[in-house]
């Protein structure tokens, strides 16, 4: 909205929203029973496989995600200055409500099922496929999925996972009218950001009464062949519906055992949440003589983080009911810059810059769930998240060039360069490189920052428009 010739105003919105479903059956073999002979004198070692397990397995995968933005603001500019004030907010969720699975076997009651005494199960053909190598009767059963022993009832896991933020920014900029000095630019930014993630899981008891999987009226259908041409095996399809209706029939609150043994423990050991405030300022200026710029920059980032998660304490190995538990952590980081721009005519432009940029820890590893065991000997581990944790760091260099012709030619090379510094190591939200501190009697378990790391890579591009 243009209000007059120096103020204009917006106010913008999106929202997108994505509902994705993904079911996938397996047909199992697994060797069983596994132990390992002696090859001669040589010092190796053989498998020999003992038994040969054919199971079946099935479990979804739903997600809801949903992401919506607002933000207002405007620029007004009187003489040589621009300010733009704005305020924005966003919420986004990403869920999975109903998880569930359900699971088949022909070794539910025995393990003396379909000995086998070989060192390998699979062979490969001419076309470099791998082949099972199993008894007739083993491939009956993997063929006959409905005559296989059901498991359970089946398996329930519900997750959810929100974040609210909102803030407000505001930024200057003088332009001059001559000289070097072309601008200089200011601003600051608030913002306020509420997290929380919660996992639950319900698992029903096993079946005892030697029930066919075929009983429990869940297949409406199957595929005749998992790998048309190559693997023969037919594999069921299942009715979700008539799955969720059979959980929902036999699960109890005794069935909830998302990570420990007590009710209480178990509703909230993977609940977390997080307040995350981030105040920064910047300036920078941008300076030019003829076709050389340079553009000095710093940055500064106060970052407040409070995290609440669920600790679990053990006494002499056994599990004491929880509570929920607080840390902090705060950041202050400067990140200065520079760029340098270079233009050797309308078809040439060379540009260079140094900048330093950080990461903060993931909540999980800054405030994970606590578990504190103590042994027979009056030793105490504590295992939890590390609020000590040191932001990612990295300074980083940059050079490329681009060209261009009046035909429609671009072409573009650049070279970039990343020294890290307090390296994370992790798997998926568990971190690989926790550390053991000892203080008294007391022994903590933590993730710890790791080493130094580097990346660095060419990237080159080229576009040649047609007429």
């Amino acid at each position: 909205w243009k209000v007059d010739d120096t103020l204009t105003a917006y106010a913008r919105a999106t929202y997108g929203y994505a509902q994705t479903e993904q079911d996938t059956t397996y047909l199992q073999i697994i060797p069983a029973n596994v132990s390992y002979a002696p090859i001669g004198s040589t010092g190796l070692y053989q498998p020999v496989i003992g038994r040969i397990a054919t199971r079946f397995w099935y479990e979804t995968n739903p997600e809801k995600a949903d992401l919506a933005t607002f933000q207002v603001g405007g620029d007004k500019t009187l003489g040589g200055w621009t300010l733009s004030p704005s305020l924005f907010y966003s919420f986004g969720d990403n869920d999975r409500p109903d998880h569930v699975e359900i699971s088949a076997r022909n070794d539910q009651y025995s393990s003396a099922n379909f000995p086998y005494g070989a060192g390998t199960v699979m062979s490969y053909g001419a076309d470099h496929l791998p082949y099972p190598m199993l008894t007739p009767a083993m491939n009956a059963q993997l063929n006959s999925v409905a005559t296989l022993y059901a498991r359970r009832s089946g398996q329930l896991t519900k997750s959810y996972s929100g974040q609210e933020k909102g803030g407000a920014k505001f930024d200057a900029r003088y332009d001059f009218e001559d000289g070097a000095l072309r601008s200089l630019q200011f601003g600051v930014k608030y913002s306020d950001a509420h997290r929380e993630f919660t996992n639950r899981d319900w698992t029903t008891a096993k079946y005892t009464d030697g029930r066919s999987f075929g009983s429990l009226g869940l297949i409406d259908g199957g595929y005749s062949s998992v790998f048309p041409g190559v693997y023969g095996y037919d594999v069921p399809t299942i009715d979700q519906a008539a799955l969720k209706r059979l959980i929902a029939a036999n699960v109890t609150d005794a069935n909830l055992d998302t990570c420990s043994n007590l009710y209480i423990n178990n509703w909230n050991c993977n609940t977390q949440r997080a307040r995350e405030t981030v105040s920064a300022a910047y300036a920078m200026a941008s300076f030019k003589w003829g076709d050389l710029e340079v553009i000095p920059g710093l940055r500064f980032e106060h970052t407040d983080i409070r995290n609440t998660f669920w600790s679990t304490p053990r006494d002499a190995g056994t599990e004491q009911p929880g509570h929920f538990a607080r840390n902090f952590t705060h950041y202050d980081e400067p990140l200065p810059s520079l760029f340098v721009n270079y233009r050797d005519g309308d078809n040439a432009v060379y540009r260079g810059s140094i900048w330093t940029s950080y990461t903060r820890p993931a909540f999980v590893q800054l405030g994970g769930g606590s578990q504190v065991s103590v042994s027979a000997d009056g030793l105490t581990t504590i295992t939890e998240g590390n609020p000590n944790l040191k932001p990612i760091k990295s300074l980083n260099f940059d050079l490329s060039g681009e060209w261009g012709n009046q035909h429609g030619g671009h072409a573009m090379a650049a070279l970039f360069y990343k020294s890290l510094s307090n390296y994370i190591y992790e798997s998926g939200s568990n971190p690989v490189n926790a550390g053991t501190t000892d203080a008294g009697s007391i022994q903590y378990v933590r993730p710890q920052n790791g080493g130094d790391g580097k990346v660095y890579g060419v990237e080159t591009a080229l576009r040649q428009k047609f007429q």
